[in-house]
Parts: structure tokens; C-alpha cells; sequence
């Protein structure tokens, strides 16, 4: 072999091995980030769960109760501070006992409950799994008040909020319609495992 024949093989030979290399590295990423971590059913199950009790919340209340669950929550965000709020019982009965769980907003914590198999385990000190989903209440803080409306009488007979002025039909009639104040809150329930 000549110098310049050993060069090429050198460089093939090289080049061949930087490609085994690099493909070895690209498939062992993909296997490595494709199959499932520990827990992951676990993760599933817990994010599955803490989902379905978020939006169940939205939409469904306590049996004998004329309000749904976020209604009471919207409630106890309200009265933040003045005692246990209503919806820690109500979650109790919803919350299996094998999970810590904590709810919470941004002035504090309204809930919070260890694990009833294992006391030690809590959303601070979880072994496995935990899982926040987020909730946004909404509530009016003061109610809209939709006012009435001057076109509904047949006779003009005046205006029934305010004494000594009459309407005509030529007159300009003004809206009693006030907006009231709503409220946002994301509340964020976390599920452990």
C-alpha cells in the first residue's frame, strides 16, 4: 500500500466508526425516552383521576345540594380563613384513600389530607407520583344587576326608579344595567402517590 492508499483507508475507516457511534447514540435515546419510566402507569392513573375529580367538580354537586362543587369552592375562597372550609368534607368522599392530596390558591391552602394507608406519606414528601391540575373558578363577587326596561309599558307613565320625570316615546332612555364584578381564581389540586 502506497501513503496516500493508507490516508483513505484511515479516513474511511474513521468515518465508519463515527457513524456506528452516532447511530448507536441516536437508537439508544429512542429506546431510552420511548419506553415507560417508573411509575408511569402510576403517573396515568393519578393524572386520569385528578382530572376527572377537576372537571366533576365544574359540573356536578353534593347529592340533597342545590350547588355544584366549584360553587362551594368559590364560596370557601371567599370566606378564606374564617374556619374549615365546606368542600375538605366533600372532597374526603371523593379522593381515594391511598392519595395525599392538597388543594390550594395563590393566599394559601385549603385543604390538605396524608395518605390513609401510609400517614407518612404526604404531597410534600411523595415517593412515586404527584400530579397538580389546575381549576379556575370563576364568581361574581358583586351579583349584575340587568336593571329593567323602559320599552316594556304600553302608556308612558314615567320613568318607576325616579319621582317627577315622566318618559315620551321621543325621549332618551338610559340603562340601570350594571356589570358587577367577576372574580378569577385558579385553583390547583394536587394528587400524590
Amino acid at each position: 500500500m502506497t501513503g496516500v492508499e493508507r490516508k483513505g483507508f484511515v479516513f474511511s475507516f474513521d468515518a465508519y466508526v463515527a457513524f456506528t457511534l452516532a447511530l448507536t447514540l441516536i437508537i439508544t435515546l429512542y429506546l431510552f425516552i420511548s419506553l415507560p419510566h417508573p411509575y408511569y402507569y402510576e403517573y396515568e392513573q393519578t393524572y386520569t383521576l385528578a382530572t376527572d375529580i377537576a372537571r366533576g367538580m365544574e359540573t356536578a354537586g353534593p347529592s340533597g345540594v342545590d350547588r355544584t362543587y366549584s360553587e362551594i369552592l368559590a364560596g370557601d375562597i371567599i370566606s378564606y380563613g374564617s374556619g374549615t372550609p365546606v368542600i375538605c368534607g366533600y372532597l374526603e368522599n371523593i379522593i381515594p384513600d391511598q392519595y395525599a392530596y392538597k388543594l390550594s390558591f395563590d393566599s394559601g391552602e385549603l385543604c390538605r389530607r396524608d395518605s390513609r394507608y401510609d400517614p407518612t406519606l404526604n404531597c410534600d414528601t411523595y415517593r412515586k407520583v404527584r400530579v397538580t391540575v389546575p381549576i379556575l373558578i370563576t364568581d361574581y363577587g358583586i351579583p349584575p344587576d340587568t336593571g329593567y326596561n323602559p320599552f316594556g309599558y304600553n302608556t308612558c307613565e314615567g320613568d318607576p326608579d325616579t319621582t317627577g320625570e315622566e318618559l315620551s316615546p321621543c325621549d332618551i332612555t338610559y340603562s340601570t344595567y350594571q356589570p358587577g364584578n367577576l372574580t378569577l381564581t385558579l385553583v390547583n389540586l394536587t394528587l400524590c402517590i
